[in-house]
């Protein structure tokens, strides 16, 4: 392929105006000449030993897998813990009520703007209990009838239901005033 030495000085001659021009623009002030030859660019780059570059395109690159195999920790070699071999978790406290899940899941929506119902099914039966939760017709966690019916009760007025996406948000003044349900 031939580069034609003209046109390319021509090219380099635009854009060194266009740049002159947005200088002039910004600054009000005749632009500083900033030429710098190729002859002088290549015998600078002679001069810097080619460590300090950042890209030695001359110097391949090694597989070190080799030597990192060496230095790998003996723990990396362990096998996975397994879920019943964790650290037991403590139970939940017994004396905890379907008042206190859902005055958490009414604190959840207003401090996060929403609530969606898997999280919130996970997260009851793993910090409140199992006995919030249930296993629906889909084998999925739900959260009890119980807790559902008192957090209706206690966010009447401040929460609806999104049934499209499956989460809890507050209302907005745009949410029909006799609605819980809401589709978006």
């Amino acid at each position: 392929m031939t580069v034609d030495n003209n046109s390319k000085s021509e090219e380099t001659n635009c854009i060194d105006d266009d740049l002159d021009h947005l200088l002039k623009e910004l600054n009000n002030e005749p632009p500083v000449e900033l030429d710098w030859p190729d002859v002088d660019l290549g015998k600078l780059l002679e001069e810097i030993p080619s460590t300090n570059l950042e890209h030695n395109f001359d110097c391949l690159e090694t597989d070190l897998s080799s030597l990192m195999q060496d230095l790998k920790p003996e723990w990396l070699d362990l096998e996975p813990i397994t879920k019943t071999e964790q650290m037991p978790r403590s139970a939940p406290d017994p004396n905890l009520t379907v008042k206190d899940v859902a005055a958490w899941m009414l604190s959840q929506v207003k401090s996060n703007r929403q609530l969606y119902q898997n999280y919130a099914a996970s997260y009851i039966e793993e910090h409140f209990g199992e006995h919030f939760t249930y296993l629906n017709e889909n084998q999925n966690p739900a959260i009890s009838k119980k807790v559902l019916e008192k957090f209706r009760n206690i966010s009447q007025t401040t929460v609806v239901w999104n049934r499209a996406e499956f989460y809890w948000r507050l209302r907005q003044p745009s949410d029909p005033i006799n609605y819980r349900q809401v589709s978006n």
